[in-house]
């Protein structure tokens, strides 16, 4: 009778303890962080695009990062389980493969092109690590966090990163912006020279990102197209991509913001169709009517919030911007405003 009631109790425990461990959430390798990530978003001056995370031993980073919103985040970690904790992890919370994706890879050969990511970060020592190849993936002005003991400012510096500064417990580098050109207006510059500045730019290769719009709706259907620090800004009339299912949008078109080097969808914005030389990206800043009869606004170009209205500007079918000083052509006028007043 007595061992019937040892029985009895081990199998009790058993069950409660297999209810506990259901219940409970799941705990990566590491259960606390070491860096403050807003703080460290700050102090590294991204604002979005694609962050590549090296070493998966610390989930909460990792869900740090996915929820500030500002990122798609790739991870890289040469351990197995590490990569299909995270990916569990994100599947069961339905965001696996839209905000964060994750796969087995070295930090010392990344699977990634050159010249792909925004920011890169490293909380902990990992095995192989190589700066040199962690600038290599880096877009150009795109910047380096690393925890506190995983590196010093030696390292970075001879990697060839700049403005190697301590921050948020750890530090940060950047990669130089290099010789990049920008494309400021529909042809290229305010004065309608249609020729590129960038020096940087070489014999085409390979394929660097694809996104939507793949076609046009129509032969006709002109597509306004330009670029500044980094993002580029182009309309689109094709809808469809950019609607979930069974969402409908009243509007003409719109007009879509991406990161330049990765093609990271950073925003989108309801415009009506637009003539060419009614778009300037002006540093970062967009200038561009929402409304056709509408005053022309200026865009924060990281997140797409209307940050200045031009008043006295409806009417308006050119728009230019030269030496801080935006020229605004209407039938009977031209005005001459502060870009930032």
């Amino acid at each position: 009778m007595e061992k019937m009631r040892l029985l009895l109790r081990v199998i009790v425990s058993v069950l409660a303890f297999t209810l506990i461990a259901e219940d409970a959430p799941e705990l990566s390798a590491l259960d606390h962080l070491s860096v403050d990530v807003e703080r460290m978003i700050e102090a590294t001056g991204v604002k979005g695009g694609l962050c590549i995370q090296i070493g998966l031993a610390n989930e909460m980073l990792t869900r740090r990062l996915v929820d500030s919103e500002r990122f798609l985040v790739h991870g890289v970690d040469a351990d197995v389980a590490a990569v299909e904790r995270v990916r569990h992890a994100f599947q069961s919370k339905g965001l696996y493969g839209r905000r964060v994706s994750v796969e087995r890879g070295f930090a010392g050969r990344l699977p990634h092109a050159s010249n792909l990511a925004n920011l890169v970060v490293v909380e902990h020592r990992v095995s192989g690590l190589d700066y040199r190849e962690i600038l290599r993936v880096l877009a150009p002005g795109g910047a380096l966090f690393v925890g506190g003991g995983v590196g010093d400012e030696a390292d970075l510096k001879v990697a060839g990163f700049g403005n190697v500064r301590s921050v948020a417990g750890g530090l940060t580098g950047q990669k130089p912006k290099g010789s990049a050109g920008e494309w400021h207006h529909w042809r290229g510059g305010a004065g309608d020279n249609a020729v590129s500045e960038d020096a940087g730019t070489d014999l085409p290769r390979r394929l660097q990102w694809l996104a939507h719009p793949r076609f046009t709706i129509g032969h006709k259907t002109a597509i306004v197209a330009v670029s500044a620090r980094g993002r580029v800004f182009h309309t689109t009339y094709w809808l469809t991509p950019f609607l979930a299912p069974g969402e409908r949008m009243d509007a003409q078109g719109l007009l879509v913001a991406r990161d330049a080097f990765n093609g990271t969808l950073l925003w989108t914005r309801s415009i009506p169709r637009t003539d060419p030389r009614e778009m300037v990206a002006a540093g970062e800043r967009v200038l561009v009517k929402l409304k056709s009869l509408g005053p022309v606004v200026a865009l924060d170009a990281a997140t797409g919030e209307t940050v200045q209205t031009f008043e006295d500007s409806q009417g308006t079918t050119d728009i230019r911007h030269s030496d801080g000083v935006v020229l605004l052509k209407t039938d009977a006028t031209l005005l001459a405003m502060d870009a930032t007043s």
